[in-house]
């Protein structure tokens, strides 16, 4: 048995044209162009894109200076710091040796006066 054809089925055949013929699709190169041809609007926007991504591009260089100079001044500032407390340690330091050999002079005082004071008891006795 034969199938019949439906109109489904049949696929109409339509020449091609030799040359290209115009579209609706922007991103196909209108006829009679080179393929190197972009329309207007998709040239305007790679020109926008490429613009941004500059501006991108400049802004996260500058981002990356500004923080590396913040953590270069942060450096800085903390040995800055850090000779100062050492500075001040020092200071601290031998003014706590200086009360220290006060105190012990004063102690040796002390011993030498109640020596001396029992003694004096002593003779008067």
């Amino acid at each position: 048995m034969q199938e019949i054809p439906t109109p489904s089925s049949i696929e109409p055949t339509v020449p091609t044209p030799s040359f290209k013929a115009k579209t609706n699709n922007p991103n196909e190169p209108a006829a009679g162009h080179a393929d190197t041809h972009l329309p207007r609007k998709l040239y305007r926007k790679e020109q926008k894109q490429a613009k941004r991504r500059l501006k991108r591009q400049r802004l996260a260089q500058e981002r990356t200076r500004c923080n590396q100079e913040k953590r270069q001044k942060r450096i800085a500032e903390a040995k800055q710091r850090e000779t100062i407390y050492q500075l001040q340690k020092a200071k601290w330091e031998e003014k706590e040796r200086e009360c220290q050999a006060i105190e012990a002079a004063r102690k040796v005082a002390k011993e030498v006066d109640k020596r001396a004071r029992e003694q004096a008891m002593v003779k008067t006795k």
